[in-house]
């Protein structure tokens, strides 16, 4: 079973129990609601467990100890990263970072990584999302300026800082940019949650996204889309999850040739 516990017990509970497991929920919390069920039936299948849950709202102190916990370790990995001179390329959230620079950086960082953290070295085409893809920016926004947009007809979020992009000219510039910005899939996850997003549909490659959102989004349906044995899955949770929305017009666009036979 579950037990409530308060910031006046909450040290008693952890010095008194070989193993805790501590859900921080709220009644406001959509995300906290679906995974209720889930942690009391973890309870139940392990009586010697000690399940504890803290309303983060009638415990606002203990809520906020837990997360400048969480903080403190994530800005002691950014720092070690940064004094490597490597850039945080990946930020998804559950504790994992990816750095990415020259080897001789992930070297360094290797043979003195943060305190109790693990670094594991990643097969990769290049170091994209740095500084050392500002190159490629260079030559991709010299193409997209010649390129047409339309405003989104959905609500769009990007990964640069998981905010909800509607402008089309907007769009096309993140998207540039992002060969050589941090991508910041842990953002991504919070803008689903206060959208209260219902299902996720990981296209290929597929499996690493909805792996983090696993952990992140407690109640949230996944589907990593590997072959397409998966597809009718994914058309189900279309009908299940989607929303019917109004035509939009498409937005047109008058080029007129200065010159027979120039477009």
């Amino acid at each position: 079973a579950t037990h409530a516990v308060t910031s006046q017990d909450f040290n008693q509970v952890v010095e008194s129990n070989d193993l805790v497991f501590v859900d921080f929920w709220a009644t406001w919390c959509g995300p906290c609601r679906a995974f209720g069920p889930t942690f009391e039936k973890a309870s139940e299948a392990n009586p010697d467990v000690y399940f504890a849950k803290v309303d983060i709202d009638q415990n606002p102190d203990l809520a906020a100890a837990a997360m400048r916990v969480h903080l403190t370790r994530v800005a002691e990995v950014l720092a070690a990263i940064d004094r490597c001179g490597l850039t945080a390329a990946n930020v998804n959230g559950a504790g994992q970072i990816v750095a990415a620079g020259t080897m001789d950086q992930l070297a360094a960082l290797a043979a003195d990584p943060p305190s109790r953290a693990r670094v594991i070295p990643l097969k990769v085409a290049g170091a994209f999302h740095t500084r050392h893809m500002e190159r490629a920016v260079s030559v991709l926004q010299g193409y997209a300026v010649a390129m047409s947009t339309h405003d989104a007809r959905v609500p769009l979020v990007s990964n640069r800082d998981g905010s909800v992009v509607h402008d089309g000219r907007e769009v096309l510039r993140r998207l540039v940019s992002q060969v050589s910005s941090p991508v910041r899939w842990d953002r991504c996850m919070e803008t689903f949650a206060d959208l209260g997003v219902t299902g996720l549909i990981e296209i290929p490659p597929a499996g690493t996204l909805t792996g983090l959102a696993k952990r992140a989004l407690p109640g949230v349906e996944l589907l990593a889309l590997k072959t397409p044995d998966d597809l009718e899955a994914a058309h189900r949770m279309v009908r299940e999850h989607g929303t019917e929305r109004e035509a939009t017009d498409p937005s047109w666009r008058l080029v007129v040739s200065p010159a027979k036979g120039i477009v």
